[in-house]
């Protein structure tokens, strides 16, 4: 296993109600299989500053040795033994999301492996869910609107994605700037990065409806779960799948979800809570 920091400094900076991004960082994750395939992974590390140290010690110390100890198996196999060997010392540790990151990291590079070992794009290993997906532009500040806008509609984009979380009133006039200039065609995202107490997001709802905000994201703490259920059941606002918990999978404010990709657990949850999720192939897959 490979592990690689890339960073690529951002011109413009996204502004964000908890810190500004500087620039964007990722850990590489790169697996070889015995016939010398290599499949490539992402975890990711844009916070905090001291993330990119953690994920590679996690990688090299705690997800290799496993990897090594058992070479060779399906993506679900290898996925499953190391959620069992280091989820608990994720919790033993209180870092159960630096833990789930580091894995994931390994979960998509083996599902990269396992494609190019076939020789095919990754969605016939599994089931293909859809051919094409809509993209957006992110992330557009509490400022600076129109040029973003204009940009984004120039490269085609039909949906944008709105930071907010710094202020109500701040965050209010954006939006309303925001559909302004983006007009009635395009949709807009928000997204408050945890941000907003539930009394604030409760209150916020109405504007979001007032200007067309179609998806909303993170408004209120992922880690606890009451609360964005409470904001669901008393604004009936619709919930985006999160990538903050799991937990969301059998979660009554969880009103789309997105098919399961990569995890069979996750799936398991899915099915359990009788949502539809799609069926995977595991192909075997062996690690150098």
């Amino acid at each position: 296993m490979r592990v690689e920091l890339l960073r690529a400094s951002i011109n413009d900076g996204v502004a964000m109600s908890f810190a500004p991004l500087r620039q964007r960082t990722m850990i590489l994750v790169s697996l070889e299989g015995t016939d010398g395939t290599i499949g490539h992974g992402e975890s990711w590390v844009n916070f905090p500053s001291w993330a990119p140290a953690e994920r590679i010690a996690t990688l090299i110390e705690g997800v290799a040795p496993v990897l090594r100890e058992h070479p060779v198996g399906t993506v679900a196999e290898h996925y499953e033994r190391l959620v069992t060997r280091l989820a608990p010392l994720g919790r033993q540790w209180g870092a159960p999301g630096p833990i789930a990151q580091a894995i994931s990291g390994v979960d998509i590079a083996l599902w990269d492996l396992a494609a190019r070992t076939l020789g095919v794009a990754i969605a016939p290993v599994g089931e293909r869910v859809r051919s094409e997906i809509k993209a957006y532009a992110s992330s557009l500040g509490p400022t600076d609107h129109r040029a973003v806008l204009e940009r984004a509609k120039a490269e085609g984009y039909r949906a944008v994605k709105v930071k907010v979380g710094f202020d109500e009133e701040q965050d209010r006039q954006a939006l309303r700037l925001v559909r302004q200039s983006a007009g009635e065609e395009m949709d807009i995202y928000v997204d408050a990065n945890q941000a907003w107490s539930l009394d604030e997001a409760v209150r916020m709802v109405p504007h979001l409806r007032e200007v067309g905000v179609a998806r909303l994201e993170e408004p209120v703490r992922g880690d606890r779960l009451e609360d964005p259920v409470e904001l669901h059941e008393k604004t009936g606002f619709p919930r985006p799948p999160e990538r903050t918990s799991t937990a969301w999978t059998t979660s009554r404010a969880t009103s789309r979800l997105a098919p399961c990709t990569s995890c069979n657990l996750t799936c398991q949850s899915w099915e359990a809570s009788r949502h539809r999720s799609p069926w995977h192939a595991w192909p075997k897959t062996a690690v150098a």
